[in-house]
């Protein structure tokens, strides 16, 4: 019988899991969330963020932000990366720099060419409120946040930062969240609008599964801004090891 093995791990400190495996976490912010009663603040000592102070969801009592974690993985003896976040909320929408200070720890390595993939979430269409993003990404955001990696990227290089073009080349994005929504293939409904009832169910268009509309978004602001990443939409039940391959 198998068992897990838990392992206590401190903020920007390498712990090795494995021979030649080791993995660093980074905390980073995951949204507002309601405190129970008699709970204190529990996130100013982990998260570079303001405190919460006005949570748009019109409920009462106390906030903290939700402390989500980024893992870097590195691997020793092929000398590659990959970056696994959990769930996070954009920087600009958190107003912190926790995921900043993630781009730039990985920056170097991701300059190098080392830093082979990033698995992280886009749980909403571009259309989404950012009031409405409970602490997720969507496609304009998480392109935001590549954008602020390429940076970085660049820094590291010591290269001009206004052209970000292909600064990112071999670097695989790999999306493995999407909330199970589907939206109206008419663009007058959006997915905070329900689409409204009717007594014909041949007059709605057919619906339009917001993984490939996010998909779809991804590919037109990587048309557009060119940092040269690949992005790839995971898909239920499909196993890891179809992109470790080639990432790791």
């Amino acid at each position: 019988m198998a068992f897990y093995h838990l392992r206590k791990m401190q903020a920007e400190q390498s712990l090795c899991i494995a021979p030649d495996i080791e993995v660093i976490p980074y905390p980073i912010s995951h949204g507002p969330t309601r405190l129970a009663a008699g709970v204190s603040q529990f996130d100013e000592q982990i998260l570079q963020a303001p405190r919460v102070e006005d949570c748009h969801c019109h409920m009462n009592g106390d906030f903290s932000r939700t402390v989500s974690t980024a893992f870097h993985f590195k691997n020793r003896r092929l000398d590659r990366d990959v970056l696994f976040l959990g769930d996070v909320e954009p920087d600009q929408i958190a107003g912190s720099n926790n995921n900043l200070t993630l781009w730039e720890a990985v920056a170097k390595r991701a300059a190098e060419g080392k830093l082979k993939a990033v698995f992280i979430e886009c749980s909403f269409a571009s259309e989404q409120p950012s009031h409405l993003l409970f602490g997720h990404l969507t496609p304009i955001y998480l392109y935001k946040e590549l954008e602020a990696l390429a940076r970085c990227v660049c820094a590291a290089r010591k290269q001009d930062e206004s052209s970000l073009e292909n600064s990112l080349r071999g670097l695989k994005c790999i999306v493995i969240h999407v909330k199970g929504m589907v939206l109206s293939a008419d663009p007058s409904y959006s997915c905070c609008n329900p689409i409204p009832k009717t007594t014909s169910a041949t007059s709605l268009p057919l619906p339009i599964p917001i993984l490939q509309l996010i998909e779809k978004e991804l590919h037109a602001l990587e048309s557009k801004g060119r940092l040269g990443v690949e992005f790839v939409m995971a898909n239920r039940g499909q196993r890891i090891g179809t992109w470790m391959s080639t990432v790791l």
